[in-house]
């Protein structure tokens, strides 16, 4: 990670396991985005996707 700043603290543990929480998140959804073609017909898949899609 880089370092802040100057004149900014550095960021917390707390701070830092959240961001690698996120990053894992980001990490999974992108490798599910790879079967979006398989899955796209499934009931489950499209709930997800009216739920990710702003005015769906």
């Amino acid at each position: 990670m880089a370092a802040p700043p100057a004149g900014e603290p550095e960021p917390t543990h707390e701070y830092r396991d959240q961001q690698q929480r996120a990053s894992a998140v980001n990490t999974a959804l992108q490798q599910a985005d790879v079967h979006a073609p398989a899955l796209q017909d499934l009931p489950e898949w499209q709930r997800i996707q009216d739920a990710t899609v702003p005015n769906a």
